[in-house]
């Protein structure tokens, strides 16, 4: 149906309101399932066939900022295993990769750099400096916005790896 697990059911009645409910449980009468330590059980004001709307407000429901930050690091964690596997291979040498990433990606944060392209320059940098002094070089200066601040590292970054006419 429009949902699978609990887990996502939870989400969703948490933050759908009553209007939209039974357009997301259709038919269904109420709905029983566990949430963490106890039984939730919640009614279909409306049930009945009801039509998917063109723009479902399931659609719209927030990730939980704890699966977020964990999916990002899976999915940072594979991406480097698949790209730069080599080069994560030595930095794993060196120290722990887990923490590694764990430090590029609050460091990601702090400067506000969100999207991929951002996270995969600071990652595959980070490769080529295992050290610690990319991110002490890299500072951002004062009411610098995170996008004028990657755009100034990464021009400077493309200037001395011989790249700078991309």
């Amino acid at each position: 149906y429009r949902f699978h697990d609990n887990r996502v059911l939870s989400r969703a009645l948490g933050h759908l309101t009553v209007e939209v409910l039974p357009e997301y449980l259709g038919p269904i009468i109420s709905v029983c399932y566990w949430q963490r330590e106890h039984w939730q059980i919640h009614s279909n004001p409306a049930p009945a066939k009801h039509p998917v709307p063109k723009s479902p407000a399931w659609w719209n429901v927030p990730a939980e900022g704890d699966q977020s930050a964990h999916l990002r690091e899976v999915n940072a964690r594979r991406y480097l295993l698949a790209e730069h596997m080599e080069a994560y291979a030595q930095m794993a040498e060196q120290q722990d990769p887990g923490l590694w990433l764990s430090v590029q990606l609050a460091l990601a944060d702090a400067w506000g750099w969100q999207s991929p392209a951002q996270l995969e320059f600071l990652l595959v940098q980070s490769l080529k400096e295992t050290d610690g002094t990319l991110a002490a070089r890299w500072q951002a200066h004062p009411e610098e916005t995170p996008t004028a601040h990657f755009q100034r590292v990464y021009q400077t970054a493309q200037f001395w790896q011989g790249d700078a006419s991309q």
